[in-house]
Protein backbone atom coordinates (compact mmCIF):
# COMPACT_ATOMS: atom_id res chain seq x y z
CA UNK A 1 0.00 0.00 0.00
CA UNK A 2 2.81 2.37 0.90
CA UNK A 3 4.48 1.67 -2.46
CA UNK A 4 1.21 2.29 -4.28
CA UNK A 5 1.02 5.61 -2.45
CA UNK A 6 4.60 6.29 -3.60
CA UNK A 7 5.92 6.57 -0.06
CA UNK A 8 9.66 6.48 0.53
CA UNK A 9 10.73 2.98 1.71
CA UNK A 10 13.22 4.31 4.27
CA UNK A 11 10.57 6.51 5.88
CA UNK A 12 8.02 3.68 5.87
CA UNK A 13 10.41 1.22 7.53
CA UNK A 14 11.53 3.80 10.09
CA UNK A 15 7.90 4.54 10.96
CA UNK A 16 6.99 0.85 11.20
CA UNK A 17 9.86 0.13 13.57
CA UNK A 18 8.69 2.74 16.07
CA UNK A 19 4.91 2.15 15.79
CA UNK A 20 3.59 1.10 19.20
CA UNK A 21 0.11 0.07 18.07
CA UNK A 22 -3.33 1.58 18.45
CA UNK A 23 -4.58 2.46 21.92
CA UNK A 24 -6.86 -0.23 23.40
CA UNK A 25 -6.34 -2.56 20.43
CA UNK A 26 -4.56 -5.53 21.97
CA UNK A 27 -2.56 -3.00 23.93
CA UNK A 28 0.13 -4.42 26.18
CA UNK A 29 -0.52 -3.18 29.72
CA UNK A 30 2.19 -5.06 31.62
CA UNK A 31 4.59 -7.95 31.34
CA UNK A 32 6.91 -9.61 33.81
CA UNK A 33 8.33 -13.11 33.84
CA UNK A 34 5.61 -15.49 32.74
CA UNK A 35 2.74 -12.96 33.11
CA UNK A 36 1.47 -10.78 30.29
CA UNK A 37 -1.56 -8.49 30.41
CA UNK A 38 -3.43 -6.97 27.48
CA UNK A 39 -6.39 -4.68 26.98
CA UNK A 40 -8.61 -4.75 23.90
CA UNK A 41 -11.62 -2.66 22.95
CA UNK A 42 -13.46 -5.80 21.76
CA UNK A 43 -17.03 -5.90 23.03
CA UNK A 44 -19.18 -7.25 20.18
CA UNK A 45 -19.39 -11.06 20.12
CA UNK A 46 -17.50 -11.41 16.82
CA UNK A 47 -14.72 -9.12 18.07
CA UNK A 48 -14.47 -10.92 21.40
CA UNK A 49 -14.17 -14.27 19.63
CA UNK A 50 -11.55 -12.98 17.18
CA UNK A 51 -9.44 -11.40 19.91
CA UNK A 52 -9.56 -14.38 22.27
CA UNK A 53 -8.72 -16.78 19.44
CA UNK A 54 -5.81 -14.59 18.30
CA UNK A 55 -4.39 -14.50 21.82
CA UNK A 56 -4.80 -18.28 22.12
CA UNK A 57 -2.97 -18.72 18.82
CA UNK A 58 -0.12 -16.51 20.05
CA UNK A 59 0.04 -18.31 23.44
CA UNK A 60 -1.03 -21.91 22.77
CA UNK A 61 0.53 -23.32 25.95
CA UNK A 62 -0.33 -20.58 28.44
CA UNK A 63 -3.33 -20.36 30.72
CA UNK A 64 -5.55 -17.45 29.62
CA UNK A 65 -7.98 -15.47 31.77
CA UNK A 66 -10.43 -13.22 29.92
CA UNK A 67 -11.94 -10.37 31.92
CA UNK A 68 -14.81 -8.90 29.93
CA UNK A 69 -17.02 -5.97 30.79
CA UNK A 70 -20.59 -5.96 29.52
CA UNK A 71 -21.25 -2.28 29.04
CA UNK A 72 -23.26 -1.51 25.91
CA UNK A 73 -27.05 -1.61 25.64
CA UNK A 74 -26.90 -4.73 23.49
CA UNK A 75 -24.43 -6.61 25.70
CA UNK A 76 -26.64 -5.93 28.72
CA UNK A 77 -29.76 -7.13 26.92
CA UNK A 78 -30.92 -10.60 27.96
CA UNK A 79 -32.16 -11.33 24.43
CA UNK A 80 -28.78 -10.38 22.88
CA UNK A 81 -26.56 -12.15 25.44
CA UNK A 82 -26.75 -15.65 23.82
CA UNK A 83 -24.76 -14.25 20.90
CA UNK A 84 -21.73 -14.46 23.22
CA UNK A 85 -22.07 -18.24 23.43
CA UNK A 86 -18.74 -19.79 22.53
CA UNK A 87 -16.91 -16.50 22.04
CA UNK A 88 -14.34 -17.24 24.75
CA UNK A 89 -14.27 -21.04 24.59
CA UNK A 90 -10.52 -21.16 23.90
CA UNK A 91 -9.78 -19.25 27.12
CA UNK A 92 -9.17 -21.22 30.29
CA UNK A 93 -11.40 -18.98 32.39
CA UNK A 94 -13.66 -15.98 31.94
CA UNK A 95 -14.65 -13.28 34.41
CA UNK A 96 -17.64 -11.24 33.27
CA UNK A 97 -18.17 -7.86 34.90
CA UNK A 98 -21.26 -5.73 34.61
CA UNK A 99 -22.56 -3.00 36.86
CA UNK A 100 -26.14 -3.29 38.09
CA UNK A 101 -26.12 0.51 38.45
CA UNK A 102 -25.44 0.84 34.71
CA UNK A 103 -28.61 -1.15 34.06
CA UNK A 104 -30.57 1.20 36.31
CA UNK A 105 -29.12 4.29 34.61
CA UNK A 106 -29.97 2.85 31.19
CA UNK A 107 -33.45 1.92 32.48
CA UNK A 108 -32.89 -1.73 31.67
CA UNK A 109 -34.18 -4.71 33.63
CA UNK A 110 -31.76 -6.32 36.09
CA UNK A 111 -29.62 -9.25 34.98
CA UNK A 112 -28.77 -12.27 37.05
CA UNK A 113 -25.43 -14.04 37.12
CA UNK A 114 -27.19 -17.19 35.95
CA UNK A 115 -28.50 -15.52 32.79
CA UNK A 116 -24.94 -14.50 31.92
CA UNK A 117 -23.53 -17.94 32.74
CA UNK A 118 -26.16 -19.59 30.56
CA UNK A 119 -25.49 -17.18 27.70
CA UNK A 120 -21.70 -17.60 27.64
CA UNK A 121 -21.81 -21.31 28.45
CA UNK A 122 -18.17 -21.50 29.53
CA UNK A 123 -17.21 -24.12 32.14
CA UNK A 124 -14.95 -21.72 34.07
CA UNK A 125 -17.06 -18.57 34.07
CA UNK A 126 -17.27 -16.15 36.97
CA UNK A 127 -19.61 -13.16 37.19
CA UNK A 128 -19.22 -10.02 39.26
CA UNK A 129 -21.77 -7.20 39.26
CA UNK A 130 -20.18 -4.80 41.71
CA UNK A 131 -17.27 -2.47 41.00
CA UNK A 132 -16.33 -2.79 44.69
CA UNK A 133 -15.82 -6.54 44.26
CA UNK A 134 -14.19 -6.42 40.82
CA UNK A 135 -10.61 -5.70 41.87
CA UNK A 136 -10.74 -8.33 44.63
CA UNK A 137 -11.93 -11.00 42.18
CA UNK A 138 -9.40 -10.03 39.51
CA UNK A 139 -6.47 -10.21 41.92
CA UNK A 140 -7.67 -13.54 43.31
CA UNK A 141 -8.26 -15.18 39.91
CA UNK A 142 -5.25 -13.80 38.06
CA UNK A 143 -2.78 -15.73 40.24
CA UNK A 144 -3.51 -18.92 38.29
CA UNK A 145 -3.11 -17.51 34.75
CA UNK A 146 -0.16 -16.38 32.64
CA UNK A 147 -2.12 -14.27 30.13
CA UNK A 148 -4.78 -11.85 31.29
CA UNK A 149 -6.93 -10.16 28.67
CA UNK A 150 -9.23 -7.23 29.52
CA UNK A 151 -12.01 -6.86 26.93
CA UNK A 152 -14.66 -4.18 26.62
CA UNK A 153 -15.55 -0.64 25.71
CA UNK A 154 -16.34 0.55 29.24
CA UNK A 155 -14.17 1.65 32.12
CA UNK A 156 -14.40 -1.46 34.34
CA UNK A 157 -16.19 0.39 37.11
CA UNK A 158 -13.54 3.12 37.18
CA UNK A 159 -10.77 0.61 37.84
CA UNK A 160 -7.38 1.69 36.50
CA UNK A 161 -6.27 -1.20 34.31
CA UNK A 162 -2.68 0.02 34.45
CA UNK A 163 -2.74 -0.02 38.27
CA UNK A 164 -4.42 -3.42 38.56
CA UNK A 165 -1.98 -4.81 35.99
CA UNK A 166 0.95 -3.63 38.10
CA UNK A 167 -0.61 -5.26 41.18
CA UNK A 168 -0.99 -8.54 39.27
CA UNK A 169 2.61 -8.39 38.07
CA UNK A 170 3.87 -7.48 41.56
CA UNK A 171 2.14 -10.50 43.06
CA UNK A 172 4.21 -12.88 40.90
Amino acid sequence: VCNLLEQNDDRVFASMSSFKGAKRRLELLAQSGSKIIYQDFAHAPSKVKATVEAVREKYPDKRILVIQELHTYSSLNEIFLPQYNGTANVADAVLIYFDQRALEIKRMPPLSSQIIKDAFSHPQLFVVDSSDQLEVDILKLSKDYEVILFLGSGNFGGLSLKDISQKIISAV
